[in-house]
């Protein structure tokens, strides 16, 4: 990793002070943000950011924990949604362009990759895939479960050489013990546990497409939302999706449950024209949202 420069100063404190104040992790955060031999001095700011990171991947496995300590995993569900869908082809692009990253000593880069993809896991599909995690009842409960298993799994293990101790208490504490694993058998450790391996099954560039216009109606409706002074939770009566194209409506339909879940809408309905009656918001894209509060 990078080294410290002396000549500069070296930092605010010495980096014994900095880990007994924001743990190694996240100085080791820091540490990964500088390419091989470098010179580099301290940042608190990186680290702090570096300790912030730590704290959201904890949260989002306590999240998690309610939805996978009795799951086991061992099959495709073939509910998946159009946001399982979309992550499932962003998160096995993730795996091929990260080892190939690591493969070429560019922790840097590798870093910043698994940290893009999990903030987007951790503030948007999760978001999508919380109704159906809470309903046991839930058609689609199982496939969010599976996503949510494998995403975070594999996040994890991503990120194991940078932090490697969040993630092997994580590892611990949801995965180790279950019953299916990749190869059939468990292991003590992340640190000794498979890489995770491209699996092409999920490449779907129609689904990531799709997936990119879900959160571009979702930060529509979150705008809508603040502008208004209304909690991001705020259910709204109706929200409608106005597309020319039918093909576009119908396969937007495919990710209701997940609109409706990021949304917080009672029911969304999919048509050529919008209601003239409702307060309108028009995307970049050719969609026109339609909200009734």
């Amino acid at each position: 990793m990078g080294k410290i420069s002396k000549s500069r100063g070296g930092g605010p404190m010495p980096p014994m002070e900095m880990i007994q104040q924001y743990s190694a992790d996240a100085v080791r955060y820091w540490a990964a943000s500088t390419g091989p031999g470098k010179d580099t001095i301290i940042s608190e700011e990186k680290i702090i950011l570096g300790g912030k990171l730590v704290n959201k991947i904890w949260n989002v496995a306590r999240f998690s924990a309610r939805f996978l300590v009795d799951y086991t995993p061992s099959h495709i569900p073939e509910s998946l949604t159009l946001a399982d869908q979309w992550l499932f082809s962003k998160l096995n692009r993730l795996i091929q362009h990260v080892t190939s990253l690591y493969k070429a000593y560019d922790y840097a880069a590798a870093k910043a990759e698994t940290e893009s993809f999990f903030w987007n896991f951790a503030d948007n599909y999760l978001e999508m895939a919380k109704q159906r995690l809470y309903d046991d009842n839930h058609s689609q409960r199982e496939a969010a479960q599976f996503t949510l298993y494998h995403s975070l799994l594999t996040v994890l293990k991503l990120f194991a050489p940078i932090l490697p101790h969040v993630t092997e208490r994580i590892y611990q504490g949801l995965f180790v013990g279950s019953s299916w694993k990749n190869t059939g058998n468990p292991f003590s450790s992340i640190h000794t546990s498979d890489w995770p391996k491209v699996d092409h099954v999920f490449f779907n560039e129609t689904a990531e497409n799709l997936g990119d216009i879900l959160l571009e109606i979702a930060t529509g409706v979150r705008r809508f939302k603040s502008e208004r002074n209304l909690s991001l939770g705020t259910e709204l009566k109706r929200v409608q999706l106005a597309a020319g194209d039918s093909q576009l409506r119908e396969n937007l339909a495919n990710g209701n449950a997940d609109l409706m879940s990021i949304t917080r809408a009672l029911q969304v309905e999919y048509l050529a024209e919008l209601d003239s009656d409702l307060e309108q918001i028009t995307l970049s894209t050719e969609i026109t949202i339609g909200i009734e509060i």
